[in-house]
Parts: structure tokens; C-alpha cells; sequence
């Protein structure tokens, strides 16, 4: 009896441990990672303010841009093939005054301290940190 109960118990655990291994990430959601204020390491006076839904470009303290963003992980995107597996993200900004005005990154990465843009358009890297 008490062979069938420790098979039972052992068969539940590893039952737990898959469901909770094929259903972890890899911390938070890009979407919500983005949410913050990042400014470029390259010039400090240019800064990007991202909510749920918008965001903000600023030069100095000025605003220069407001504009809708999706992260998306599909292709094409903006018009182009783009690769696409389980860790790549794409980001789309929409300015809110001239819907044609899109400009179109992937992101290279994104932690607590660090956001990596590089537009899908050419090969530069943009830097930011969290303000």
C-alpha cells in the first residue's frame, strides 16, 4: 500500500513540476517590461515614456512625438519578413497625428535596466536606460 501511495505521490509531482515548466517564461511579459521611462545612453536629452498603450518622445523637456505602440512576435511586420521564433519582439510606434509616420524596431532586449532597440531597417543598435 504504501508502494502505490509513494508511485502516486511521485507520479503527481512530476505531473506539477511539466505543467509549471511548460507553462514558466522567462519573466515578465515584454509588454508590460517595456512600461517606463528610458533615456538614449547616446544623448540624455533624448528620453521615451512608455504607458500601456502610449508612447512619449521627448527631447530636452519638450515633447516631440505621442505616439501608439504594439509588441507583436509575427511576420511580416512593418511591411517586412522578419524572423520570428519564441524570443524575438518587434515593436511598432504609430504617431498619433500622422498615422503614415511609423517607425518600426526589434527588440533586442529588455531587462529592469536595459532596453535594446535596433530599427528593422537597418543594423544600428539604440541604447536606453531606465530613468
Amino acid at each position: 500500500m504504501k508502494s502505490k501511495l509513494l508511485k502516486s505521490s511521485i507520479i503527481l509531482a512530476m505531473l506539477i513540476c511539466s505543467y509549471i515548466s511548460l507553462n514558466a517564461n522567462d519573466g515578465p511579459p515584454v509588454q508590460s517590461s517595456i512600461i517606463g521611462t528610458w533615456v538614449s545612453e547616446k544623448d540624455s536629452q533624448w528620453k521615451m515614456v512608455f504607458t500601456s498603450t502610449k508612447s512619449y518622445g521627448y527631447y530636452g523637456s519638450t515633447l516631440i512625438e505621442t505616439t501608439s505602440y504594439v509588441i507583436s512576435n509575427s511576420t511580416p511586420f512593418c511591411g517586412q519578413a522578419v524572423p520570428v521564433n519564441t524570443h524575438t519582439r518587434y515593436l511598432k510606434l504609430t504617431d498619433d497625428q500622422r498615422a503614415t509616420d511609423i517607425t518600426c524596431y526589434e527588440i533586442n532586449g529588455i531587462t529592469n535596466v536595459n532596453l535594446s532597440l535596433r530599427p528593422i531597417d537597418n543594423g544600428k543598435i539604440l541604447m536606453f536606460v531606465r530613468q
